[in-house]
């Protein structure tokens, strides 16, 4: 029996009981048989470039192997051109202009960082990676919905000691501070003495690893930024060693850097496409060009296709071991991107103003428990379409705020031919105020709308363009239907701009 003393004692204790049980959350309740989910993400990753769809480069030859026996989506597209803004929407299933991560490193609006994949599957054991900065202080922001958070230098075996390591979740300051500081990048560092010495030791390392590891990197290691390596084959090795002790069921999300540049295949694949003959189809240059070096282009892509080659073969090695350890037993893998790269129109890489197919358009194949025969989903998706998807596959309730659907074929009905979806590139807006300078894109199959607003490049009275695609005819987007169908251009803009619009409306004073 407790004296009178002891029970208002414990009762004073409450509080601190409510206030735990709400830091860690619900109390996890997943059936037994839920399955286990993995989301493998490959950053810079165009399903433009892949022969898996299409490519006259045998790139892919692991990926089309794999893909006999995958559901492999041959319309799927990213909300956005860069990493910020598109790894948000696959993890929030909202669009930019909702969440509101458009700019680099930003983060989602803090009024619904609550609404997020991790947080949809709160009776699963959630662990997330990513191996590029860009992303990883997405999942800071979500560390409060996982269950483990792997700090970027945990999957970068040749890192920066000091910095990498001891601010791994503010990973862009820390560098900026390192070069500031120590690294003398704006002509004097900021510390007189200890900046020799630190680039007397970080010379010494790199030219040790280039002497041990140079005859197989004919380009350079691989690498975050000039201090941070890492290898293709290693991360394979770090995710195979993250999940084989996993609680079941789990959710984990591993965001890979490779494909993104500086593109450094192995010796065995730099030279796979020299002299190949293989010739892109020839594009006019687009008012927002960064450049017009064609042969910079060239060597580009030829590098990029190589260390796609290089990817491929490790994604092949990859899925051999996940199958003979045992870890793809019920285990629905997903195999995605964030966004692509280009190399076209005068305009390399992906960070700028366009929203063409190389940049948009990437790849996603689901791979489900015991799955035998290759399944081709030839509607258009989006990567908003993932979350819903996810949580329909683990047979719980749709998360509210998503503005995707289910991807087939998980959902019945008729064909959604008329479904609308969007990208957006807003670098240039402030999250917190109504969109300014921006490109906006809208499918709704077979045409392709994107509206250019606000630039001082297209040299028109209101720095507006507009250009209308039909990717069924034409998939090269080679011919801009806007003036010829006026009618439907219109159309589609007037959808595209009321949801942005409407989108505004809560940043408006």
């Amino acid at each position: 029996m407790l004296t009178r003393r002891e029970f208002l004692k414990l009762t004073g204790l409450l509080p601190l009981v409510y206030a735990g049980a709400h830091w860690l959350g619900p109390r996890r309740a997943a059936a037994a048989n839920s399955p286990n989910i993995l989301i493998l993400l490959f950053d810079t990753f165009t399903a433009q470039n892949l022969s898996l769809h299409g490519y006259a480069r045998r790139t892919t030859p692991n990926l089309e192997r794999l893909a006999e026996r995958a559901i492999v989506y041959h319309q799927h597209y990213a909300g956005g051109n860069f990493t910020t803004p598109a790894t948000a929407s696959l993890l929030t299933g909202m669009y930019p202009w909702t969440h509101r991560a458009i700019r680099l490193f930003d983060r989602v609006n803090p009024a619904l960082a609550r609404r997020n994949m991790f947080a949809a599957f709160d009776d699963y054991h959630r662990v997330a990676y990513a191996q590029n900065p860009v992303a990883n202080t997405l999942l800071v922001q979500f560390m409060r919905d996982l269950d483990e958070y792997l700090p970027l230098h945990k999957g970068v075996p040749w890192r920066d000691v000091l910095f990498t390591r001891l601010f791994s979740r503010d990973h862009i300051i820390a560098t900026a501070a390192r070069n500031l500081s120590l690294r003398g990048e704006f002509e004097r560092s900021a510390s007189l003495f200890l900046s020799p010495l630190y680039n007397r030791v970080w010379r010494a390392k790199e030219k040790r690893l280039r002497r041990d590891n140079g005859d197989e990197f004919p380009l350079g290691l691989p690498t975050l930024d000039e201090e941070n390596h890492m290898t293709l084959d290693g991360n394979v090795d770090f995710l195979l060693e993250q999940v084989a002790g996993l609680p079941h069921p789990y959710l984990a999300y591993f965001h890979f850097f490779p494909p993104h540049g500086p593109y450094r295949p192995t010796a065995a694949h730099v030279q796979r496409f020299d002299g190949d003959g293989f010739e892109p189809p020839r594009k006019p240059l687009h008012p927002l060009k960064m450049e017009s070096n064609a042969g910079r282009f060239e060597v580009e892509r030829r590098w990029y296709d190589a260390y796609l080659s290089n990817l491929d073969e490790q994604i092949g090695r990859l899925f051999q071991l996940l199958e003979q350890r045992g870890l793809l037993q019920n285990t629905i893998l997903l195999l995605t991107a964030d966004h692509g790269e280009m190399f076209e129109r005068g305009i390399i890489k992906h960070f700028h103003k366009s929203l063409h197919q190389p940049v948009v358009h990437i790849p996603l194949l689901v791979f489900l428990p015991g799955q035998s025969e290759r399944l081709d989903i030839l509607s258009p998706t989006s990567a908003v379409d993932v979350l819903p998807t996810l949580l329909h596959l683990a047979g719980k309730p749709p998360a509210p705020w998503a503005e995707g659907c289910t991807l087939r074929p998980f959902r019945s009905g008729p064909a959604d031919a008329e479904r609308p979806f969007y990208a957006l590139e807003a670098k240039e807006s402030h999250p917190a105020r109504p969109l300014g300078m921006s490109s906006a894109m809208l499918v709704r199959w077979p045409y392709k709308l994107t509206h250019y607003y606000g630039y001082r490049e297209l040299e028109v009275a209101d720095g507006r363009l507009t250009e209308l695609f039909n990717l069924e005819q034409d998939p090269e987007e080679l011919d801009n239907l806007a003036p010829q169908m006026p009618d439907l251009a219109n159309e589609l803009l007037a959808n595209l701009l009321g949801r942005m619009e409407q989108a505004d409306a809560p940043y408006r004073s």
